[in-house]
Order: structure tokens, then C-alpha cells, then sequence
């Protein structure tokens, strides 16, 4: 897709946001299926055409709403672990927590990310956008927490999915929790103990570093 100049590339990308922008807001509240591009279009206040230009269709649409979305998440949890740069195992344990928070306390993004997410991708195109976001990140935390002898030296990738898996199912089960913010708590002291268990022994501490 060629990107115009100068005030051209200034509507294009405007017009991109915006449509990005309304699509966010339908998405998050109402869903994908219950969302049309009518809706988007109208809330956007472009064209039709504008956002087949921009996303080729509907789900391509919510493939940059999802990633949106999941890069939220995790400034969010970046930004709540800068105090604890340099203490890795403290970070990760406080990044579990950010992220569940995240999902706990924004409901548009439960929906987008956890609920609608795989249904509209299918578990395959789901899980390799997921990784997308999220692989390479935690494959160079676990780099590091072996290099500092904090937890055993074990296969990087599949130990990397199994955090996410973890992270991935406690988020649904906020997702569908009658009162999230509630529920957060208990999720958060079992996915604790469970990362615990993996600290080598003279590493062994509090989950809470």
C-alpha cells in the first residue's frame, strides 16, 4: 500500500487512527460479531472505502485493534516494574500481576484480547499473534533468570508458552469472573506459588521477592 506525503500522509494517518480508534471502542463494548463496519464507518466518521483501503476487511481491522490492545497491556506492565529494573525475579512476579490487573480492571480488553480474540482468529492464528507479542519477551526473561542461577536451566520456548498458557487461562477466567477485581487476588497467589516452584533452591524466597 503506497503511504502518501506530506498532507496526504498526515489524512492518511488520521484516517487509520480513527477508524483504529472506533473500532476499539465497538469492539470492546459490544464485540466483534455484534459490531459492524457500518457502525465502525459511522463512529469514525470516514468511508466504507476508507477502511477497506486501510485494513482490507473487518478482521483485519480487529487484527490492529488486537495488537493495540496487547501492546497496552504490556506498557502498562513495563510501566508498573521500572522501580524493580535489575531484580529480575522480583519483576517477573510483579509483571504477573500487572497483567492480570490489566485484564482485570479493563473489560474492553478481556473481551478483544482473551474472549474474541481466539474466535475470530481461530486457535492457531490466535496463538502465533499471541506469541507475536509475547514470546520473545519472556524466552530473554527466562534467558536471564538461568544465566542468574534464580531458576533451573530448562528448555527456554516451551517454558515460555507454559507462562503464557498460565497467564492466558487465569486472565479467561477473569474474563468471566461475575466480579473480576475480586477474583484477582486468589488468581494471582496461585499463579505465584506456581512460578515459585520453579526457583532453584538457593534461590528459593517469597513469591513477593
Amino acid at each position: 500500500m503506497r503511504r502518501p506525503a506530506g498532507s496526504e500522509q498526515r489524512r492518511w494517518v488520521w484516517t487509520r487512527a480513527a477508524v483504529v480508534a472506533a473500532a476499539r471502542d465497538l469492539f470492546g463494548s459490544q464485540g466483534y460479531h455484534a459490531t459492524g463496519t457500518t457502525d465502525i464507518v459511522a463512529k469514525a466518521a470516514v468511508t466504507r472505502g476508507a477502511l477497506y483501503h486501510h485494513f482490507g476487511n473487518k478482521e483485519g481491522l480487529f487484527e490492529a485493534v488486537y495488537r493495540l490492545v496487547a501492546q497496552e497491556m504490556s506498557d502498562f506492565s513495563i510501566n508498573a516494574t521500572l522501580p524493580l529494573s535489575g531484580q529480575t525475579w522480583t519483576r517477573v512476579v510483579a509483571t504477573v500481576r500487572a497483567n492480570l490487573s490489566f485484564v482485570a480492571l479493563h473489560r474492553d480488553a478481556q473481551r478483544i484480547l482473551l474472549i474474541d480474540g481466539p474466535a475470530v482468529f481461530g486457535w492457531a492464528r490466535w496463538r502465533e499473534l499471541h506469541s507475536e507479542c509475547r514470546l520473545g519477551g519472556w524466552i530473554t526473561t527466562i534467558d536471564m533468570l538461568v544465566d542468574q542461577g534464580v531458576i533451573a536451566d530448562l528448555p527456554r520456548e516451551p517454558l515460555a508458552h507454559l507462562f503464557m498458557a498460565m497467564l492466558d487461562d487465569a486472565g479467561m477466567s477473569l474474563a468471566y469472573a461475575d466480579d473480576a477485581e475480586l477474583a484477582l487476588s486468589d488468581v494471582i497467589r496461585c499463579l505465584e506459588a506456581l512460578f515459585s516452584g520453579l526457583l532453584v533452591a538457593s534461590a528459593a524466597k517469597p513469591a513477593s521477592g
